[in-house]
């Protein structure tokens, strides 16, 4: 069987969520004899296996059909799996497949809701930056809440009607995901429809090393999503009174150098920024994982940290977060935004390291539900039967 992933950017596992748990994925599918190929848009360094539309301007181009028939063609394609589910004119792009006899797969890699749901939190930035952020707490009024729904359905509606239609089956990372995409196709046959989570690759070895007084961000750099500033002002308020500990960030991103000078300006003390790095040493060592996002997908970071013992604190602001956390057993989750709670339960994990003891092997046990063994053989049951 050949396997063809598409995504917008390159697959280098450094750069994000999509990109490492399709490297995992590829390089369980190859152990088991399937053949990986990825089509990327933005162009990078071109290897045997990953290939790039020769004008990336101008997707529907002539040049660019004719490229990825040939490709398809060639390396006898059977099913592609489109890795931008999200991104109307990537999977638009995908669906020129179905000329052909190629089964298509795309997967939805983020909350289809969450953003407008959390709309007063997401966009606050861009608010604040035209000094509009007053008008925020008028987003959470239940009718202009309805309106802004209302706009975002006329939007998107004809998008998840084409990703539905047109693939053979659509992958959402959480069950708590189906009522979101039923809100834009009400009355879509939810057999089309399959739950798969993230898989993680597990290397941990039960990851006997001590821990130290760390705590650990790990993804993207960016204020809409992410919410890295809503860490760094819990960093602020916490930092003096424990001098023992320090806080690193993991991962780069458009918001990076504002974060920095942001953390500056605050006069934030033991903090380090450590742009993209592959991040297995830094969980190791940490005791403690702060997650700040409005919204994610299934964020990969959670059990990968926890496979290392390291407890994540997080917003439970998408629905994939109560299948990974168990509340205050093996992690905690706040209520979306409460930042005095979030930065009490931090303080908690600071100040008894009884706790984290015993909440870290919680987070180890629940991690290995989401193992590559565990996921990867849902994918292969899954694709077998799709290519059939």
């Amino acid at each position: 069987m050949n396997i063809l992933f598409v995504y917008s950017g390159p697959i280098i596992p450094e750069l994000g969520g999509v990109e490492r748990v399709t490297s995992v994925l590829t390089d369980f599918f190859i152990l088991r004899g399937i053949t990986v190929y990825y089509l990327s848009l933005e162009k990078c360094n071109e290897t045997s296996r990953q290939f790039y539309l020769p004008n990336p301007l101008d997707i529907y181009s002539e040049e660019n059909k004719l490229f990825f028939f040939q490709l398809l063609d060639k390396n006898k394609i059977d099913i592609i799996i489109n890795q931008s589910g999200l991104s109307p004119k990537v999977s638009r792009f995908c669906y020129l497949c179905k000329s052909r006899d190629i089964k298509l797969i795309s997967v939805v890699h983020s909350s289809l809701l969450a953003v407008i749901k959390n709309y007063s939190i997401s966009y606050f930035e861009k608010y604040n930056k035209y000094h509009l952020s007053f008008l925020l707490p008028l987003t959470n009024l239940w009718i202009v809440k309805k309106c802004i729904l209302f706009l975002y359905k006329i939007k998107y509606k004809n998008h998840y009607k084409e990703l539905y239609r047109y693939s053979d089956k659509v992958v959402l990372l959480s069950k708590g995901y189906f009522p979101e995409l039923s809100f834009f196709l009400p009355r879509m046959d939810f057999n089309k429809v399959i739950a798969i989570p993230n898989p993680v690759s597990f290397n941990s070895n039960h990851c006997t090393r001590s821990k130290e007084q760390e705590i650990l961000y790990v993804g993207r750099i960016d204020f809409y999503q992410k919410k890295i500033d809503i860490l760094l002002q819990i960093w602020k308020n916490i930092f003096n009174k424990y001098p023992d500990w320090k806080l690193t960030i993991v991962g780069g991103g458009k918001d990076l150098d504002t974060a920095i000078k942001m953390s500056e300006k605050m006069g934030l003390k033991r903090i380090t920024f450590e742009d993209f790095q592959i991040p297995i040493e830094y969980y190791k060592r940490a005791s403690i994982l702060c997650m700040t996002s409005a919204f994610e997908g299934f964020p990969m970071v959670l059990p990968e940290a926890m496979n290392y013992k390291v407890i994540p604190i997080i917003f439970n602001s998408y629905s994939s977060a109560q299948d990974i956390i168990e509340n205050e057993i093996d992690g905690f989750l706040i209520p979306p935004f409460d930042i005095n709670k979030y930065q009490k339960k931090l303080q908690t994990l600071i100040e008894n390291k009884d706790v984290r003891n015993k909440m870290s092997q919680r987070a180890y046990l629940k991690s290995i539900h989401f193992s590559i063994e565990n996921i990867g053989n849902t994918w292969m049951d899954f694709i077998n039967k799709i290519a059939k």
